[in-house]
């Protein structure tokens, strides 16, 4: 369970895998293995979480609606780290429902 530890949130694993469920998923790809960031609609890996060395399709978990500082894991999402400045208020509740309600695919294009 997630915990304040000096004002930074700890997650544990549950809470990272509870975060990962909740981003949209692409209708092409394996749900365990690529996810959707709902700010940016570009795909992450889910291998490559990491707090210190993100690659380029790395993620971090962050809270969905920080209005309420509810650390429930239907309030955590998998985003980019970079996506976080573009997210447009405190309560992403009503974004995340129309991105979800949206199917989402990959480009396999090589063009």
């Amino acid at each position: 369970m997630a915990k304040f530890n000096n004002g930074v949130i700890d997650f544990d694993k549950e809470d990272i895998e509870a975060a990962w469920e909740n981003a949209p998923h692409l209708v092409n790809k394996e749900k365990e293995e690529y996810r959707m960031c709902y700010i940016c609609k570009f795909h992450m890996l889910k291998e490559n979480f990491d707090k210190d060395k993100l690659s380029t399709y790395g993620w971090i978990v962050d809270l969905i609606n920080l209005k309420k500082l509810d650390l429930d894991h239907k309030n955590f999402i998998a985003i980019h780290p970079w996506c976080m400045e573009y997210k447009k208020g405190l309560d992403n509740r009503s974004l995340l429902k129309k991105v979800k309600a949206q199917l989402w695919a990959f480009n396999d294009s090589k063009e």
